[in-house]
């Protein structure tokens, strides 16, 4: 359990650095990559892909609307707030999936 939150951790993360290089990912292709490091890792049915493909999508569209605001100088105090505020609740949904 631990091993997936602190994995999808590092994807944000990982999203974050790209995202400053100006090489950002779209969330169809982030949502992909974490189903497919996900399913090497635990080996997923196909409910869980397509939940957990879901749950990650909205969590990169979201988060790369915050990205796109803060590169835009737009962004708000609460925008970091809300980012991983989105990674927590993104984590939790995928652990409820996971659990038998």
């Amino acid at each position: 359990k631990r091993l997936v939150f602190l994995f999808l951790i590092l994807v944000g993360v990982n999203g974050l650095v790209r995202a400053q290089q100006n090489k950002m990912p779209t969330p169809t292709e982030i949502a992909q990559k974490n189903v497919d490091e996900l399913e090497k890792r635990l080996k997923l049915n196909g409910t869980q892909k397509s939940v957990i493909y879901s749950f990650t999508y909205n969590q990169a569209k979201e988060q790369a609307e915050l990205i796109k605001r803060q590169q835009a100088g737009n962004s708000k105090e609460e925008d970091v707030d809300k980012f991983y505020k989105l990674q927590n609740e993104t984590s939790k949904n995928i652990r409820n999936v996971l659990r038998p």
